[in-house]
């Protein structure tokens, strides 16, 4: 494996940038990686075509079930595709008892319905790892990548059955109307050999058209993964590095070669002794430049790669977590050994049913939480009443008005009506408003700032009781056209404001009993 000759740009990427590169490398070698899997599994489909001809569902299940087979020599092709060299079809075809035999027992068996199977392949074929070691090599590499392999399964599986059905409607389209055949009975009605074998073919076209894809993108998921653990961009840029260092430099003797065409002195640029200015130390460090071979990179490579083996071996890449679930889910699932497993119809009724108490009471607690959110809005717009809560902050003054309890009267309304009589209506009407003001955040708990204006206040009242609402808007427009405007209301007016006022705000926290008395 040679880095230097590597097709892609060596970075990080995240799983689903690296899905989308598995896309582009499976355009770039489309053909031959859809060649290389149709040499196993249209001889195999064949082949049950022919040994099974009275059970087409049988057949197409073994076509299915060998798919880890099929993809084995493109995902070989891949691995030095990658790297520069395109092998030919028999060039990959050479390969293919060490491709396929390793671990195909296992990959046909218990991990045949493994979701991950694009993303542990390589794995398996590339690296030859087997048993514990291969593991270990997973738990180590799938951590970040296992669940967009997961959903590059479910995806493939989706754009399969989508192209089946695509396909089945695409023949109907291209059948001319002179011709009256039922397609669509042909195809759904009927059990026999020739329409069941239309079918099989038409899911193997599916099967085949995205098998490359789904085989590059597994495998553009793993090698970001070693992109991400080995480093590769770093050790490419060192190299890169190293490389200039040990370019020769051309520049001097370019200078001397212009100078002699131009007819420039020499010496006026090159001194005529520099052996006094450099000394035995330039000797040297072209000594050593000379001396800076390939072999000291290949003693420096090996140093570094056992430096990377020393820290993949430390604990930081074999540590172990377990992850428990919830008690009832552990008596679900966790069942003891000795307990048998479901056996007829009862007992699968009675697991079905467990499984459903679970989903149950999950959409339980799932509605629950809905429904003390919803309860928490309406208490917070004001429609479910109001709670006894302090506010978070409660100013003493708005708009340079004091709002604060201890600067009111204990008969609100007395005062205000004293004041209108006395000429004082500007102030009668101030103390009004200033006094609903200081009801509205203590009763009402609406919170106001020292800087809201008028505007602001009435705003956040908008929200809250209607009959609140209402005469807290009459009230600010009599005050914004008696403070800013000089334009009094009539007395009317005024005294249709104090009797409507004890019905909306609590009389007995502001002595408006005491005001009714004195009415």
């Amino acid at each position: 494996m040679n880095l230097e000759d590597l097709q892609i740009v060596a970075r990080p990427r995240s799983h689903w940038e690296a899905l989308d590169l598995g896309l582009l490398i499976a355009r770039r070698w489309y053909r031959l990686l859809l060649t290389s899997w149709l040499c196993f599994a249209l001889p195999v489909f064949a082949s049950c075509w022919l040994l099974l001809p009275e059970s087409p569902g049988l057949a197409m299940v073994v076509v299915w079930w060998l798919k880890p087979v099929y993809e084995r020599v493109p995902l070989k092709v891949l691995s030095t595709a990658i790297f520069g060299s395109v092998p030919t079809l028999r060039d990959a075809l050479r390969e293919t008892y060490k491709c396929v035999v390793p671990g195909i027992l296992s990959a046909l068996t218990f991990r045949r319905l493994s979701p991950n199977r694009s993303f542990e392949a390589p794995v398996l074929v590339l690296e030859g790892l087997q048993g514990e070691v291969r593991r270990k090599r997973l738990d180590v590499l799938q951590p970040k990548a296992g669940s967009a392999a997961f959903w590059l399964t479910l995806l493939a599986v989706h754009i399969e059955a989508f192209l089946v059905i695509g396909l089945i409607v695409g023949v109907y389209f291209f059948i001319p109307a002179e011709l009256e055949i039922d397609w669509w009975s042909v195809i759904v009605s009927g059990s026999s050999g020739e329409q069941d074998w239309l079918v099989n073919g038409l899911m193997f076209m599916a099967m085949a058209v995205v098998a490359p894809v789904y085989v590059s993108s597994g495998f553009a998921l793993y090698l970001n993964r070693r992109i991400e653990l080995e480093a590769w961009d770093i050790e490419l840029g060192f190299k890169r590095l190293a490389q200039r260092a040990l370019a020769p430099t051309f520049g001097v003797p370019i200078v001397l070669v212009a100078c002699l065409i131009s007819g420039v002195d020499v010496h006026a640029i090159v001194p005529a002794d520099p052996e006094p200015h450099l000394g035995p130390a330039y000797e040297e460090v072209l000594l050593e430049k000379s001396e800076f071979s390939a072999d000291i990179l290949s003693v420096i490579r090996q140093e570094s790669r056992t430096a990377i083996e020393d820290i993949l071996q430390g604990e930081d890449f074999h540590s172990e977590s377990t992850t428990r679930y919830p008690k009832f889910l552990e008596d679900l699932f966790d069942q003891p050994e000795e307990q048998p497993k479901p056996e007829g119809l009862w007992d699968f009724l009675r697991f079905v049913a467990g499984i459903a108490e679970v989903l149950l009471w999950a959409t339980v607690v799932v509605l629950v939480l809905w429904i003390a959110h919803k309860v928490r809005l309406l208490e917070k717009i004001g429609l479910l009443g109001h709670r006894e809560r302090r506010p978070k902050h409660r100013p003493t003054r708005i708009m340079g008005l004091s709002v604060a309890k201890d600067s009111l009267p204990e008969d609100v309304l007395g005062s205000a009506r004293r004041q209108w009589l006395n000429g004082e209506h500007r102030n009668a009407i101030s103390l009004i408003y200033r006094a609903s003001l200081s009801a509205l955040m203590h009763d009402f708990h609406c919170e106001f700032s020292e800087g809201d204006t008028e505007g602001d206040c009435l705003r956040k009242v908008l929200i809250g009781p209607e009959e609140v609402v209402a005469l807290f808007r009459k009230l600010t427009r009599m005050w914004l056209f008696a403070a800013y405007a000089h334009h009094l209301p009539t007395e009317e007016d005024f005294s249709r404001l104090c009797d409507e006022w004890p019905h909306v705000f609590n009389a007995n926290r502001y002595g408006m009993a005491n005001s009714a008395e004195a009415n």
